[in-house]
């Protein structure tokens, strides 16, 4: 992920992409050695490297305009909460059958 940041490839993409169908990449396509230095994987898709940049970015501006508080918590998230029936929320996995 660092190469994207310092020196991305953007003006092709990882995959050597079929233009003939709309330049998406193919199971048998060639692919390039280092992923990590390509802004985009075919023709419309942006790579794993390039999207781990994004979100990186947007969640710093995010956090720095106290829009999300950074997680400080133990790294084990809260259950997640249920609203059955339009009831209160609960902590349930999943709302209880009907009898």
């Amino acid at each position: 992920m660092l190469s994207t940041r310092l020196s991305p490839t953007s003006h092709t993409s990882c995959c050597d992409v079929d233009t003939t169908v709309g330049g998406l990449c193919l199971p048998t396509a060639q692919l390039c050695d280092d992923c990590t230095a390509f802004v985009f994987w075919d023709a419309y898709h942006t790579s794993d490297a390039a999207n781990q940049v994004i979100a990186d970015r947007l969640y710093a501006d995010m956090v720095s305009a106290g829009a999300v508080q950074p997680c400080r918590g133990t790294g084990t998230p809260p259950p997640p909460r249920v609203v059955v029936d339009g009831g209160t929320p609960s902590t349930h996995a999943a709302p209880p059958p009907k009898p």
